[in-house]
């Protein structure tokens, strides 16, 4: 993984940040006459993003300042270390780091003879006034110029200078890198870290004596030169900030003691080499956009999306043959990790290397297997793995998923070829049991539906996945006969009844309470259900002139099941998720057709049948 990570280096040569800089926000500006050391400082501090400059920065700093332990970054730093301001309590040490720092200046202008690096040490070894800083905070981070238009971090000679420094202080005696297969000076630890939900973690850390090895410790267990190290790290801090190249799988924003940062999943994902292809009529494909349709998360904080996006509908009907060998399709790598921060270390929860052809013909077969019609019958959409994990999850819960394997599992299936894991099934189904809130506002209530969708999506996943029923079972398959799915459609049939002949004016109906038992014990609830829709809702449907139709689709069923013989005493869990399908499948048939407002309702002249609807 770590090679694939170097080896992604030049291609994100131009994208990444120098090596051993990273972007920071500087609240303080110290600029210095060279000829005086006179100095000014910008009257107010900079508010967050309002300076931010790519500066140089050392990620191994912790612990308190010793002799041993400054570790002070060049140039730019915190007002404790660049202007020795010290936090209560700790005057002695904001002497010793500051120190440090001035000691950090010196030696790289003994190696860069750079005239900036000789005039801020100088500075700082004068008596300055120091009311002047008297608004600086010990946090609050510093910077210095001198008259010049560029910052001093900014120049060539000072990074090269930096990278040689950082390469002498972590490295130690020589080895075959692990990567490379060089022989070269080893690091003994990681001067970078990768930022992750709030976490900085090193690629690599040795942190038990059960994984060293003949006695290696630290990094030399599994030895990396700085140039390795470095580019691994780089070009993984580049992907974990790319909006492009990563995806939020799972994230806990839960609060207290029921935080668990192991619970966040962040999704990285890359191609050896960028390709893109121009079809017959103009439009390009960004073959790294489509690989990401399986764990885009296009519903966070937005309103549910519009249907039949371009790369999804493109990546179904991409042509898997002849024209896409001239791009080296066969030729090309996908690597895809899934990464969580555990107290300062990395977990890679998931990690694949495929050729590109193969994994466009698995997320094919994936994502037909999603494809769901819309709840309002608008054209099939296949939800993500973002989706799905979010839709498991009891709906005012800010926890993520309790069960962070079947993550891995479902990007396996996606990106590998893998079966769904069976659990999804279980799952999918408790959560549709479970009746819809009554909501009022409009985005609220689009998510809600939106996350049934998703529901019902991935127990089509794991029904479908790999089989022709991919395709029938996008929408309503009114030639299936299997009782579980009929029985599905009735119970959708049953509801329209009822809503129709109540004008839709209901906050509860017969799915909310008989859902449960219907669609485990048919026989049970079904006999019941029809009385009432033929006794007490069809008459007043027939009444205002519109019941036949739906009357047929009734008789209809119902002739498909008893022909089947009959109803069924009780559904196995695939049969439940079954006759979700056709519920959700002959609900969203009505969804699309429905239009209360162009339905003519007779007016009624008969006294007495209208008294007699108000006593129903």
């Amino acid at each position: 993984m770590i090679k694939a990570f170097v080896d992604a280096a030049q291609r994100f040569e131009d994208k990444m940040n120098p090596l051993g800089y990273e972007a920071k926000n500087i609240n303080w500006v110290i600029n210095i006459n060279p000829k005086s050391l006179k100095y000014s400082i910008n009257q107010e501090k900079f508010k967050k993003d309002t300076l931010q400059k790519i500066v140089p920065t050392r990620g191994d700093r912790s612990g308190n300042a010793s002799q041993d332990n400054l570790k002070a970054a060049l140039l730019v730093d915190n007002a404790i270390y660049a202007l020795g301001i010290p936090e209560e309590g700790k005057k002695e040490s904001a002497i010793l780091v500051h120190k440090g720092f001035i000691q950090l200046l010196d030696r790289a202008y003994e190696k860069t003879s750079d005239a900036d690096l000789k005039i801020i040490p100088e500075f700082l070894k004068s008596k300055k006034d120091k009311k002047l800083f008297q608004s600086i905070a010990p946090k609050d981070i510093i910077a210095f110029k001198t008259n010049t238009e560029i910052f001093p971090f900014e120049k060539e000679c000072v990074k090269n200078f930096w990278i040689d420094y950082l390469m002498e202080e972590y490295s130690e005696s020589k080895a075959y890198c692990s990567v490379c297969g060089l022989y070269r000076p080893i690091l003994r630890i990681f001067p970078w870290k990768i930022h992750l939900f709030r976490e900085r973690c090193p690629i690599s850390s040795i942190n038990k004596e059960s994984f060293e090895s003949f006695g290696q410790k630290q990094n030399a267990n599994s030895p990396l030169c700085f140039e390795c190290a470095g580019k691994a790290s780089q070009v993984l801090q580049y992907l974990t900030n790319s909006e492009k190249h990563r995806s939020i799988i799972a994230k806990d924003e839960s609060k207290g003691e029921g935080k668990s940062p192991l619970k966040n999943q962040l999704a990285i994902f890359w191609l050896k080499e960028e390709t893109k292809i121009q079809t017959t009529d103009g439009i390009t494909i960004d073959f790294e956009e489509l690989l990401k349709a399986p764990i885009l998360d296009i519903n966070q904080g937005k309103n549910i999306p519009a249907p039949d996006p371009a790369q999804l509908k493109r990546l179904l009907n991409i042509p898997w043959a002849g024209q896409l060998d001239a791009f080296n399709i066969s030729r090309n790598h996908f690597y895809l990790a899934v990464l969580t921060p555990n107290k300062s270390r990395l977990v890679v929860r998931e990690w694949i290397d495929e050729s590109l052809d193969s994994v466009l013909n698995k997320i094919q077969k994936f994502v037909k297997a999603l494809n769901i019609v819309h709840p309002d019958g608008r054209d099939p959409w296949p939800p993500t793995i973002p989706d799905i994990i979010s839709a498991l999850k009891p709906e005012a819960s800010k926890s993520a998923s309790a069960d962070a394997n079947l993550v891995r599992e479902l990007i396996r299936t996606a990106y590998k070829g893998t079966s769904p894991p069976e659990n999804l099934l279980v799952m999918a189904l408790q959560r549709f049991r479970i009746p819809d809130r009554t909501i009022d506002k409009k985005e609220e209530k689009d998510k809600q539906t939106y996350r049934r969708m998703s529901l019902v999506a991935a127990m089509k996943l794991v029904l479908t996945y790999n089989r022709k029923e991919a395709k029938t079972m996008e929408s309503l398959d009114e030639k299936e006969t299997k009782r579980s799915y009929l029985c599905g459609r009735l119970l959708a049939i049953l509801e329209e009844i009822q809503l129709r002949q109540a004008h839709w004016n209901l906050n509860t109906t017969l799915v909310d309470r008989f859902y449960g038992s219907a669609s485990t014990a048919p026989s049970s609830v079904f006999g019941n259900l029809i009385k009432m829709a033929t006794t007490a809702h069809l008459p007043k449907l027939h009444k205002q002139g519109y019941g036949e139709e739906i009357k047929c689709h009734l008789i209809e069923v119902q002739e498909h099941i008893y022909n089947a013989c009959g109803f069924p005493d009780t559904l196995s869990t695939k049969e439940q998720a079954e006759f979700a399908l056709g519920f959700y499948h002959q609900r969203a048939i009505y969804r699309k057709i429905r239009r209360p407002q162009t339905i003519t309702i007779p007016t009624q002249t008969n006294t007495d049948s209208t008294q007699e609807e108000k006593n129903d």
